[in-house]
C-alpha cells in the first residue's frame, strides 16, 4: 500500500529531460543517491519516469526545473544564487474584482518547449495552485502563447451571460452558464461566480484569455511552437499571489536563456516582494546547532551549493543571499538546515543528549505487556475497540460519561467496562470464529463516581460456545494470575450483568480487583449472541498496586 503523508507531494519527472535540463547524464542510481539532498523520496521509478514524494515547503521541486536547479547546485555543476531581473511596464489594466481582487501579469520571452517541458509546467501549475492556492481558491495561475495575445489586457468582472469562448481542449464555443456546467466549472465555478458576474481577462481584441479561476481559452493555448508566454496569477490575498507567482516564474527561467520577466501589470507585487533578501549567519550559531567544527569556508560552500549567495564577512559571519522563490527560509535556523543537509546528515556524528536519570518503563506499562502475552498463550486473541461506545454498552457496568456534539449515537459516551464491547465483538464475528473463541482487550475505562470521573486500566475477557460455564472463565483467570504470581480469592456476589450464583468477585490480599461471571442471557439475546458466554473484567491499576507491594 503506498504510504500517505500530508506534508508531502507526489511529483513525476522525467530523467531525460532532468538531464537535459541538467546539462549531464543522470541514471536512476545517480538519482537515489542525489535525492538524499533534496529533501524528497524517490516512491517509484518506471523506466525513465520517476515518482518522487516532495515536501510541501519546498514547492520549487514540485517540477522538473527547481529539482534540477537544486541537483546542479549539489554537484557543483552551478552553484550560488540563482539571478533574474524583473522589468516593470504597463500592459495591463487591472479593474476592481471584489472577489478575486489581487493579479499579477508577466511575461516570458525566448522559452524552449518540447513535450515533457510542457507537461512539466502544467504539472508545476497544477500543484501550486492546489497546494499554495488551496486548490484554486486562494489562487491560481493561467499561461497563454503571446504571439496570440494582443495587449494590452484587462483583467475584470463581466456578467456571466456575457462571456463566450472556446474554452481549453475544446472545439466549440460556450456561453454564459454553459462555463459551470464543464468538468472546471463544476469544480471552480463557485470561487469565479458572484452576483451573477464572474472575473475575466481579454486582450485588446476582445478575446477571452480566461475566466478565473476556472478554464482557459483554446485559441491561446500554449504548445510546443510556443517561444514567448503570458502568464498570470489572480489570487484573493497577496501573500497567496506572491508565493504562487516566484515559484512558477522562477520555474519558467530553466526553460529559457532569457533571464528577464517583464511585469505588465499588477496591484499585489512591489519591486521588494521580488528582491533578494540577506541574512547574516555565524559559524558559532551553525556549530551549536549541528554539533560539528565547520569552518567559514566549509558553511560557504554548502550554502552555494544549496543555491544561495555567498558574502564571507569578519569575526565568524556569512552574508547569505536568499533568492524570493525559497519561500521557507524565514529564519537563520533555515539557513542552518541547508547547510547540514548538503554537508550530509550521515557526516555528522550523533550524540546522545545528556540525561539525569535512565528512561525506563512505567510499573503498568510493563504488567499490561506482561498480562497480553499470558493472555495470548492461554488462546485468547487480543482485540482493540474504541474507547468511546454506544450508549446501552456504556450503560452496562457503571454511569457513563456522556460526549457532547457526538458525531454519532455509536460513539456518544465512554466506555465504563470493557466485557461489553467483547461481547459485540464476538456478535459480529459469530460466523467466522472457532467453536468456542475467547477475546480479550487491556485499555481504558471511565466512569462518573459523584461530582467526579474515574479512569481506570482494565483487563477485559470473554468467551462464548454451546457449553461455556463459569468454569471457562476461571480457569483462564486462574491461569493468568498464576503466572503473574498472584494468589485469588473468590465469593460470591449480586451483579445485574451476570447470571445469580454464577458470579464472583475477584479478591486479592482482601482487595476487590475485579469480577467474573457468566453472562445475563437477556443481554446476550439484545446484543444478538445465541450461545451461553462468560467474561471476567479485572482493574490493572490496583493489580498493580498488589504486585509492586509484594
Amino acid at each position: 500500500m503506498r504510504r500517505v503523508d500530508a506534508n508531502r507531494v507526489s511529483v513525476s519527472v522525467n530523467l531525460r529531460d532532468l538531464e537535459e535540463l541538467m546539462g549531464r547524464k543522470l541514471s536512476i542510481d545517480d538519482l537515489r543517491e542525489l535525492i538524499k539532498f533534496v529533501k524528497a523520496e524517490i516512491e517509484e521509478a518506471r523506466d525513465e519516469e520517476v515518482e518522487l514524494e516532495v515536501t510541501h515547503d519546498r514547492p520549487d521541486h514540485f517540477s522538473a526545473e527547481g529539482l534540477s536547479r537544486t541537483l546542479k547546485g549539489v554537484l557543483g555543476i552551478e552553484t550560488g544564487l540563482t539571478e533574474l531581473e524583473f522589468k516593470w511596464s504597463d500592459g495591463a489594466a487591472i479593474h476592481e474584482v471584489p472577489n478575486r481582487r489581487y493579479a499579477v501579469f508577466a511575461i516570458v520571452h525566448g522559452l524552449f518547449l518540447n513535450d515533457e517541458a510542457l507537461k512539466q509546467l502544467i504539472q508545476l501549475q497544477e500543484k501550486l495552485s492546489t497546494v499554495y492556492g488551496r486548490n484554486r481558491r486562494r489562487a491560481s495561475i493561467g499561461i497563454y502563447d503571446l504571439a496570440k495575445v494582443e495587449l494590452p489586457i484587462e483583467y475584470k468582472q463581466v456578467d456571466l451571460d456575457k462571456v463566450n469562448y472556446v474554452p481549453l481542449d475544446s472545439k466549440e464555443a460556450i456561453r454564459g452558464a454553459q462555463l459551470l456546467e464543464t468538468e472546471k466549472g463544476k469544480m471552480y465555478g463557485e470561487y469565479a461566480l458572484m452576483n451573477g458576474k464572474v472575473p475575466v481577462i481579454m486582450d485588446s481584441d476582445g478575446n477571452v484569455l480566461a475566466v478565473a479561476p476556472v478554464l482557459g481559452s483554446e485559441i491561446t493555448k500554449v504548445d510546443t511552437g510556443t517561444r514567448d508566454v503570458l502568464m498570470d496569477v489572480t489570487a484573493i490575498d497577496p501573500k497567496s499571489l506572491r508565493e504562487v507567482f516566484t515559484i512558477f516564474i522562477y520555474g519558467l527561467r530553466e526553460r529559457t536563456r532569457n533571464r528577464r520577466v517583464e511585469i505588465i501589470g499588477t496591484n499585489a507585487l512591489t519591486p521588494a516582494d521580488l528582491s533578494i533578501r540577506k541574512w547574516r549567519l555565524s559559524l558559532n550559531f551553525v556549530n551549536d546547532l549541528l554539533g560539528t567544527e565547520l569552518d567559514q569556508a566549509s558553511v560557504a560552500s554548502a550554502l552555494l551549493r544549496a543555491r544561495h549567495g555567498v558574502n564571507s564577512l569578519d569575526g565568524g559571519e556569512v552574508e547569505v543571499s536568499v533568492a524570493p522563490y525559497r519561500l521557507s527560509v524565514i529564519h537563520p535556523v533555515d539557513l542552518v538546515e541547508d547547510v547540514a543537509i548538503l554537508h550530509g546528515y550521515h557526516n555528522m556524528e550523533g550524540v546522545y543528549p545528556p540525561s539525569p536519570s535512565g528512561g525506563k518503563l512505567h510499573p503498568l506499562t510493563r504488567l499490561s505487556s506482561l498480562v497480553r502475552e499470558a493472555m495470548v498463550g492461554l488462546g485468547a486473541q487480543e482485540v482493540l475497540n474504541y474507547a468511546l461506545t454506544d450508549p446501552f454498552l456504556a450503560s452496562l457496568d457503571g454511569t457513563p460519561v456522556k460526549i457532547l456534539n457526538p458525531i454519532s449515537e455509536l460513539y456518544s459516551m465512554v466506555r465504563t467496562g470493557i466485557w461489553p464491547q467483547l461481547i459485540s465483538t464476538l456478535v459480529r464475528n459469530k460466523t467466522l470464529t472457532a467453536r468456542k473463541p475467547k477475546v480479550f482487550e487491556v485499555g481504558r475505562v471511565a466512569f462518573v463516581a459523584g461530582d467526579s470521573v474515574v479512569e481506570e486500566n482494565h483487563l477485559g475477557f470473554a468467551v462464548t460456545g454451546d457449553e461455556v460455564t463459569l468454569t471457562d472463565v476461571l480457569v483462564i483467570l486462574n491461569s493468568l494470575l498464576y503466572q503473574l504470581n498472584v494468589k485469588p480469592n473468590y465469593s460470591s456476589m449480586q451483579d445485574r450483568n451476570g447470571i445469580n450464583g454464577r458470579t464472583v468477585r475477584v479478591m486479592v490480599d482482601g482487595i476487590p480487583v475485579g469480577k467474573a461471571f457468566e453472562v445475563n442471557p437477556d443481554i446476550l439475546i439484545k446484543l444478538g449472541l445465541e450461545n451461553p458466554a462468560g467474561a471476567f473484567e479485572v482493574n490493572l491499576d490496583e493489580l498493580a498496586k498488589i504486585i509492586l507491594a509484594q
